[in-house]
């Protein structure tokens, strides 16, 4: 894919940035000229492509545009897989045969990169010191992707791309992404609904799904405002996220697109 003509300007110092819109937008780009997502000629790189793949299966669905984001820089630091013992603690998925549990992690981790809505309490619901573990990683790449778009905003605005004199900077610094931490909730639903299943003995059957389902929502999820709707935008999320790796030719091994592909088939019966 190659980008119009118009996204490669000179700089103007008499008519620098001064819209909200135009520094956040252009934040973002350079933001992601920093990651490598595009070249110097505005061209989408190997990733680029694959991240454009992955918002493009979102279906406009901008909350979970982040999340994409964060869960392709999570692929490319070779950290989201399904390694049960990445951490030495308990937790990670425990019912079925080693194959069913690796799915299940690696499902479950792409949730976490999501948000299980809850009353305004305090979590109630089973723990995961894994998941947990599993969480300081994300909000650490997440955090240096904060810091990262910052640093482009910020770049603007000393090299006079952008005016300085503005009374909105606070509000331009909310709307630059990555602002939130993550949290591991709907990665704890997820697993718990999945290791679950294995309870019956099909768990690819409609009746065991939607028991399990209530069953979750009502004993161990009982302060979520709609469990099932978080289940089912987990769902999406892996969607989109399975779609990049797809399209990822050469930037990902043969043998981790497989166990994607392997992970994607399991989870579809099971959803």
């Amino acid at each position: 894919m190659r980008c119009r003509p118009k996204s490669v300007s000179k700089k103007d110092v008499n008519n620098p940035l001064s819209t909200t819109d135009e520094i956040l937008y252009n934040s973002i780009w350079r933001f992601l000229a920093l990651r490598e997502y595009i070249d110097n000629n505005h061209n989408l790189t190997a990733w680029g492509k694959v991240l454009k793949t992955a918002i493009a299966a979102l279906q406009g669905k901008s909350e979970l545009e982040e999340a994409t984001v964060v869960a392709i820089e999570l692929i490319r630091q070779g950290v989201l897989n399904w390694e049960l013992d990445m951490f030495p603690y308990n937790g990670a998925p425990m019912r079925g045969e080693t194959r069913d549990r690796q799915f299940n992690l690696l499902v479950s981790r792409v949730a976490g990169l999501g948000n299980l809505r809850h009353k305004a309490i305090g979590f109630t619901g089973p723990l995961s010191q894994h998941l947990l573990a599993y969480g300081s990683i994300v909000n650490l790449v997440r955090q240096t992707l904060r810091d990262l778009v910052e640093v482009a905003a910020t770049h603007m605005f000393m090299g006079a791309f952008a005016k300085r004199d503005l009374t909105n900077l606070s509000e331009i610094a909310m709307n630059l992404p990555f602002l939130l931490s993550n949290n591991c909730a709907l990665s704890i639903a997820v697993k718990s609904y999945l290791d679950e299943l294995y309870t019956d003995k099909d768990p690819t059957a409609t009746e065991t799904k939607e028991r399990v389902r209530e069953t979750a929502a009502n004993r161990y999820f009982p302060q979520a405002t709609d469990l099932v709707g978080d289940l089912h935008t987990a769902g999406e999320l892996w969607d989109a996220v399975y779609d990049g790796v797809k399209s990822s030719g050469s930037a990902l091994k043969e043998s981790e697109k497989k166990q994607w592909a392997e992970a994607n088939e399991w989870f579809a019966a099971r959803r």
